[in-house]
C-alpha cells in the first residue's frame, strides 16, 4: 500500500491518477486531513497504516505569501 501525502494538489492529483490506474492500492491524504508538518502526527498515521511505500507530493508554499517560506 502507498501512502500518498499531497494528494488533493496537482502533482498528488497525477500521482493518484497513475494509481489508480494501475490499479495499485494507496491511501490519499490532503493537508486537511493531517497535518503533515507535525512529526506526531504523520509519525502516529504511519505507525497506523503501515504503508510500503510512501509518496510525498506535498508543498509548502507559505503564507499569506511564497516570502513566508524563508522565515
Amino acid at each position: 500500500m502507498v501512502f500518498l501525502l499531497g494528494a488533493s494538489g496537482y502533482i498528488g492529483q497525477a500521482f493518484a491518477n497513475e494509481l489508480s490506474h494501475r490499479k495499485i492500492p494507496f491511501t490519499p491524504l490532503s493537508r486537511r486531513e493531517i497535518d503533515y508538518a507535525n512529526f506526531r502526527t504523520l509519525r502516529a498515521a504511519l505507525l497506523k497504516t503501515k504503508p510500503d511505500f510512501v509518496i510525498n507530493a506535498a508543498g509548502f508554499t507559505g503564507k499569506p505569501n511564497v516570502d513566508a517560506c524563508e522565515n
